[in-house]
C-alpha cells in the first residue's frame, strides 16, 4: 500500500509509490540498515494521491 521498493542492495536507493486505492489516507514506516523511512500519503479533493517521505541520511528517495 505505501509503496516502498529498495532499488540497490541495502536499501540505498528507495522507490516510494503509494497506491492507496479506494482509502483516502495512509501513513507507515518501513525500516532500513540505515533507520525507518515513514512515509503519509492522503488523495487532495481532486484525487490525486500527495506523499511527504522521511528518510534517513544515506537513503536516497525516488518517487
Amino acid at each position: 500500500m505505501l509503496g516502498v521498493k529498495p532499488l540497490e542492495p541495502g536499501c540505498r536507493t528507495i522507490e516510494v509509490k503509494p497506491n492507496l486505492g479506494s482509502l483516502s489516507y495512509a501513513k507507515g514506516t518501513v525500516p532500513t540498515p540505515y533507520g525507518p523511512v515513514s512515509v503519509e500519503a492522503h488523495k487532495d479533493p481532486s484525487g490525486k494521491t500527495v506523499v511527504d517521505v522521511k528518510a534517513p541520511k544515506g537513503v536516497k528517495v525516488a518517487r
